[in-house]
This record gives C-alpha cells, structure tokens and sequence, in this order.
C-alpha cells in the first residue's frame, strides 16, 4: 500500500516509522536523521505504542464497551502490532508499561511507573537475557527512565509556559537528558541540534505518525481510495523529510570516544536531581 502510493524514499520512511524496520531507507536519508537527533521515531516504542492504544481505547470508549473487554482489545491489538514489528525490545517494553498501567487502572489499584518500568525490563530479561547488551534496549530503557525521574522536575520548572508547549517540551527533554551518554557510547557522537530539534520535531511527527497509521489502515482496506488517501500523510511526511536531508545537521554533532567514562555519575547526578530524593536544593548540590 505504502510503495504503490508514495514515492519510494517517503513510503521506505513511512514504512520504518510504522514498524521499526528502516532496511528501505536510503542510507543519506537515516544518516541525517541521526544527525538530527530524531532517528528514534523509527523505534516503534512509547511514542507508537502509546499513540496506537490510546486511539482504540477512545473508540471502544465511545462505543461504551465493557472496560474490561475494552482493555483485553487493547492488549490484544497493540500485541499484535508490537509482533508487526519483530516484537524489539522498545516496543515489547511499551506493550508491558501499557499491560502494567492498563490494569492498575482497572482494578484501582496505585501506578508507579518506575515499578512498572522495572516489570518491563525483568520480563524482556527473561525471555533474553541478552537484550541487556543491545543498544535498543538500553536507550528505550534509559529514555523512560529520564523521563520518570526528570519530567515533573522540568514542568514545575516550565510552568509559566502554556500547556501545549510544557508538556512535548518536558517529555522530549527528559528522555533527550536519560540517553544521552548512552547514545555517545553507542554512536561516537551526540546531536546538538537533536537536543532543541525534538521539542518541536516529536509533536509533529506523532501527528504525521497518527495520520499515516490511520490512513495506511484505510488505503489497505480500501485499495481504490489510496492514491489519495496515502497523500494526507504522504505530503507533510515529504516535508519533513525534505528538511531533514537537506538542513545540514552534520555540522551540530559533537564526537567523542570517551563518554563511557561519564556514565556514573552521570546517572547519579540524574537521580540526585529528580523528585525521587526528597533532600533540598543544597544537600542535593
């Protein structure tokens, strides 16, 4: 459906965003996605798996099915895509986060999403232990991880700025602060421009990532509507691609080969400033 529709660089994107899988992608163009700091769009994760859930529960809740079959469906569906998907380590690690929060929801019970992060990653140790070692897991991990220990920290910092940009702004900026040593080890480099680049990238992408699940659905369902279908999302998805390869974001990274020697007190730092430490301001300095 992609590939009859679109272009083949945007449908060979189009198709990474929604499974994870980016072996179509022109090299140049995946190149100066990571250079732009966003390359993680195409790690199907919370970002998709989170988006994909809420849009079921919102239409079964419409429908006024039983909250218990609604959040069986959900499960269900939202299993199935992260199969779509190869289940990788980020996507399976979201399905359990969502698994976790769905039934403490239903059954009223306290969620703790630093418990259920930690459910998340026994589980995916155990069915491999050596995802330990793998750099999906470990940013997927690390991402959530800035982001349930820095999050509340930033918007306490932001609140003078309206809603819409407090929140993309804290939930970018967080995950951005949990794997950043980790991508320097990984990758050699860290994107400057991706530090500023996502506040304003992620929210776009999540629409144009909403818009191209909803309309690759539609297209395959109803062959004869996608050629103009898949153009909804084609064309902004075009735009954004269009900048991407052609912004020069090369030129806003930083190397380095020593970033391993960071990592602890790195990570320690992170902790002594999130809300997790109720010591104040000077004993935490």
């Amino acid at each position: 459906t992609l590939y009859s529709s679109l272009d083949r660089e945007t449908a060979a994107i189009a198709f990474a965003m929604l499974t994870g899988n980016t072996q179509g992608v022109d090299y140049g163009a995946l190149t100066a996605f990571r250079y732009g700091g966003v390359a993680h769009i195409f790690a199907v994760s919370g970002l998709h798996i989170g988006l994909l859930y809420g849009i079921i529960a919102a239409v079964l809740k419409k429908l006024h099915v039983n909250p218990y079959v609604s959040v069986a469906v959900c499960l269900l569906i939202i299993m199935l895509y992260a199969g779509v998907c190869g289940f990788s380590p980020s996507s399976l690690r979201a399905v359990v986060m969502c698994g976790v929060a769905s039934l403490s929801r239903l059954f009223k019970s306290k969620y703790d999403a630093l418990n259920s992060l930690a459910v998340a990653v026994i589980i995916l140790l155990i069915i491999n232990p050596l995802n330990l070692f793998g750099v999906g897991f470990q940013l997927s991990v690390c991402a959530v991880c800035g982001i349930i220990l820095l999050s509340k920290r930033l918007a306490k910092i932001l609140k003078r700025l309206p809603k819409f940009i407090v929140n993309p702004a804290t939930v970018t900026l967080s995950a951005q602060a949990g794997i950043m040593p980790v991508a320097a080890v990984k990758f050699g480099y860290l994107s400057i421009a991706g530090l500023f680049l996502n506040v304003v990238a992620i929210p776009v992408l999540s629409v144009i990532f909403v818009l191209l699940f909803i309309c690759t659905v539609l297209s395959a369902l109803m062959p004869f509507t996608a050629p103009f279908i898949m153009q909804c999302a084609g064309l902004p998805l075009e735009a954004v691609v269009s900048l991407f390869i052609n912004a020069g974001f090369e030129d806003a990274v930083i190397y380095t080969d020593s970033a391993h020697v960071f990592i602890i007190p790195y990570y320690l730092l992170l902790i002594m400033l999130s809300d997790k430490i109720n010591y104040r301001c000077i004993k935490k300095a």
